[in-house]
């Protein structure tokens, strides 16, 4: 049996079409998710800011080892060496010193 790539076509738009009551729930089941992340993290910033400062430092160093942050050391500062800059002799120099290779296998 063959088929036509207009077959083919068809059958991929069929594919990705959704209704619009699958398209409601899909939003749907989102906006729960994203409602209920907003709850945890109010209760948890509410939670945070009625404590004192004797819970804060209890709470702190229970808290588990995921939720810590990492203390980053501060580094010595990059230090830049100022570049010597090659003056024209250099450039030429390298030139000569080919030119003078060739002098000295001429003279042997």
């Amino acid at each position: 049996m063959s088929y036509t790539k207009a077959d083919k076509l068809k059958t991929k738009v069929e594919v990705k079409k959704l209704t619009w009551q699958e398209k409601k729930k899909v939003a749907d089941e989102e906006e729960a998710a994203i409602t209920e992340l907003i709850k945890e993290h109010t209760r948890w910033t509410t939670m945070i800011e009625h404590m004192d400062n004797q819970q804060m430092k209890l709470y702190l160093k229970e808290r588990s080892e995921s939720l810590k942050t990492l203390k980053i050391e501060k580094l010595e500062p990059i230090k830049r060496v100022k570049k010597v800059q090659k003056c024209m002799n250099a450039k030429s120099s390298g030139i000569m010193s080919t030119v003078w290779k060739f002098h000295k296998k001429e003279n042997k």
